[in-house]
C-alpha cells in the first residue's frame, strides 16, 4: 500500500493523481445530484486539423466528455505507476519520458473502452424509435459543421428532438442550422447519411 502511495505521489504521476481525485469528487457529486451530469456532447467540429482528429479518435462528441476524460486519466495514471515501478527505477527523468508511451497507449484504451457507450447513448437519444424510421425525415444541424467524419443533427419527432450522428459525402459540408434530409443509415457505425435541402425544397 505504501508503495502505491509513493508511486501516486511521484512527480511524473502526481498531476494525474490530483486530476483523478478531482474526477472522483465530480462523479460522487454527480451521483448525489450536487453537480450537473455531463449530458451535453463536446462539439469537436468547432476544432479542426489534427486536434479534431484526435478528439474524434477518443470518441469525443459521441460520448460525454467527462467519461472520456475519466477513462483517459485513469488509464494514464495506472500505466504511469506501472512504468515507474518496473521501468523507471526511481529515475525522475525516465519517469517523465515514460509518460509519452503511457499516454499514447491510454488513448487507444480510451477509444475502445468508451466505444460501447456510443450505442447505449444512441438508443437513449432515439427513445426506442427504430433507426430506419428516420430515413426520409428532415434534421437540423446542431454542430458547427457536418463533414464525412463528424456531425450531429436534431430530428423533430413531436416530442423531444432525437439527436443523431450524421455524415455527408466526401467533399460536402453543412453548417449549424442547415436543414438536411436523412437518406441512408450506416448500421455498422450508427450514423446517417444526409444531404442539404433548402427552405424552398421543404416548402414544396
Amino acid at each position: 500500500m505504501q508503495a502505491l502511495i509513493d508511486q501516486a505521489l511521484f512527480a511524473p504521476t502526481l498531476p494525474f493523481t490530483v486530476l483523478l481525485a478531482a474526477l472522483a469528487l465530480y462523479w460522487i457529486g454527480a451521483a448525489f445530484g450536487f453537480v450537473f451530469s455531463e449530458d451535453e456532447m463536446f462539439d469537436a467540429s468547432d476544432t479542426d486539423g489534427a486536434w479534431a482528429s484526435f478528439l474524434s479518435f477518443l470518441n469525443v462528441g459521441e460520448v460525454p466528455v467527462m467519461i472520456v476524460i475519466t477513462v483517459l486519466t485513469l488509464s494514464t495514471w495506472v500505466l504511469s505507476i506501472l512504468g515507474n515501478e518496473f521501468l523507471a527505477g526511481g529515475s525522475l527523468a525516465l519517469g517523465f519520458v515514460l509518460l509519452v508511451p503511457a499516454f499514447a497507449v491510454s488513448c487507444v484504451i480510451t477509444r475502445f473502452t468508451t466505444a460501447p457507450f456510443k450505442k447505449v447513448l444512441r438508443l437513449l437519444n432515439n427513445e426506442g424509435e427504430a433507426p430506419m424510421q428516420l430515413i426520409g425525415k428532415v434534421a437540423k444541424v446542431t454542430t458547427a459543421s457536418v463533414t464525412d467524419r463528424y456531425g450531429q443533427a436534431a430530428v423533430e419527432t413531436g416530442g423531444a428532438p432525437v439527436i443523431v450522428q450524421v455524415r455527408v459525402a466526401a467533399g460536402e459540408s453543412l453548417a449549424r442550422g442547415d436543414s438536411a434530409l436523412i437518406v441512408a443509415e450506416n448500421a455498422a457505425t450508427g450514423t446517417f447519411t444526409v444531404r442539404k435541402v433548402s427552405n424552398q425544397q421543404l416548402e414544396n
